[in-house]
This record gives structure tokens, sequence and C-alpha cells, in this order.
């Protein structure tokens, strides 16, 4: 994500407020982020490649969630519904 688009993203946040595209007004907002990433936050800010205000702001709760080929029950649940017959869709009411 660009550093002018984090600056933003950390103003909404922050003050809880947007303007519009093309508007003059300033317009309250209630929100809820989820974030979600592939990459190491903590080394991007060393690097100066996301800002370390903006990562305080959105690690609140942190959690890790394996790869699906390392969870085994996800391997039994994929083969179940790719190893079964298939179902025949009927139009009852």
């Amino acid at each position: 994500m660009p550093l002018q688009l984090q600056t933003r993203l950390l103003r909404v946040l922050q003050e809880k407020e947007v303007i519009r595209l093309g508007g003059d007004r300033v317009v309250p907002v209630e929100t809820r982020v989820i974030c979600a990433t592939n990459r190491n936050l903590s080394h991007m800010v060393a690097e100066g490649k996301f800002r370390s205000d903006l990562l305080y702001r959105i690690n609140i709760l942190q959690f890790t969630l394996p790869p699906l080929r390392e969870r085994p029950v996800w391997r039994r649940l994929k083969s179940d519904s790719y190893g079964g017959a298939p179902r025949r869709v009927t139009n009852q009411r």
C-alpha cells in the first residue's frame, strides 16, 4: 500500500471522519477494520515501506493461521468434498 494511502487511512482511523471525493463537507464515520497480510509488517516499518503509527493502530489483535496444507482437518474435508458422488439438485416446493 502506498505511503500516501496509508496516511489517509490513518487519518480516518484517528479522526473518525472522511471527506467524500469532490465534496467539501466532513462526514463522521464509525468504522471497524479487519486487516490481513502475508507480509511481515514489522520488517516493512524498519525498511520505511509501512507507517509505524498505522501499524500501532491496526495491530490490536493479532493471530497467525497456518496454511491449509498444514491443517489435517482441512485435508480430510477437501478430499471428502471432491471424492463424493455429485448431488442431484431438484426444485422441490
